[in-house]
C-alpha cells in the first residue's frame, strides 16, 4: 500500500498569464494508467498548496505490468465546464526504487509531447506569421510517499548470514554427494 500525499507547488509556470477566466490547478494522480483521484482545484499560483492524500494498492509480485509506475499529471482549467484542461506537467515516479517508510521531496514536472504535441493550438500561437513557442513547463511539486503493508508495523525479519546460508545450501549437497564420510570429513571439505 502506497500513501501518496500532494502537498504544494512550487515555481509553476501559468500557462495563460492573461486568463479570460477564473483558473484553476488540479493534480491527477494514476496508477498503471488508471485514475485514482484528483485534488481539489486551487486557484492558479505559481505556488498552489493542494494538500490531498490518495491510498493506492500495488501488489509487486503481480502479474500487471507497469505495476511499479505512479504518474501525477498537473492540469489548469477555465471556470467553463465546457473548457478543455491544459496540461502543465507530469511527475512520473518508479515505485520499485521506494523502501518501506516515509519518502519525501520536491519532484519536477516534465512535458510530455503525446500530452501536449508541438504542434497543439498553433492558430493561437501565430504571431507576426510566426508560430510563437509553447510555454515551458517548469516548476515542482512536494509529495510524501508512505509506503506500507499489513504487517509494516513488525520488525523485519532477520537476513540469514553467509554461514547460516551456506551450511544450509552447500552443506547438503557436499553430504549427497559423498556419503561415505564422516561429519568432521564433510565439514572439512567445505570450508
Amino acid at each position: 500500500q502506497v500513501t501518496v500525499h500532494v502537498i504544494q507547488g512550487r515555481n509553476m509556470r501559468e500557462l495563460d498569464p492573461q486568463p479570460r477566466q477564473r483558473r484553476t490547478r488540479t493534480v491527477q494522480v494514476r496508477h498503471q494508467e488508471e485514475l485514482i483521484g484528483k485534488t481539489k482545484g486551487v486557484r492558479c499560483s505559481s505556488e498552489p498548496d493542494f494538500g490531498d492524500s490518495f491510498v493506492i494498492q500495488v501488489d509487486p509480485k503481480g502479474d500487471s505490468e507497469g505495476w511499479n509506475v505512479l504518474g501525477l499529471f498537473v492540469y489548469d482549467s477555465e471556470s467553463s465546464k465546457d473548457a478543455t484542461p491544459d496540461f502543465a506537467g507530469r511527475i512520473q515516479i518508479d515505485m520499485s526504487d521506494l523502501r518501506f517508510g516515509d519518502t519525501s521531496g520536491w519532484f519536477r514536472l516534465h512535458d510530455d509531447h503525446e500530452i501536449r504535441p508541438p504542434n497543439l493550438n498553433t492558430r493561437e500561437r501565430l504571431w507576426l506569421g510566426e508560430v510563437r513557442p509553447l510555454p515551458q513547463i517548469k516548476g515542482s511539486i512536494y509529495l510524501k510517499l508512505q509506503v506500507r503493508n499489513r504487517w509494516s508495523h513488525l520488525p523485519a525479519i532477520p537476513p540469514i548470514d553467509a554461514f547460516a546460508q551456506f551450511h544450509e545450501l552447500e552443506l547438503p549437497r557436499v553430504c549427497d554427494e559423498h556419503p561415505d564420510l564422516n561429519k568432521q570429513q564433510r565439514l572439512d571439505m567445505v570450508h
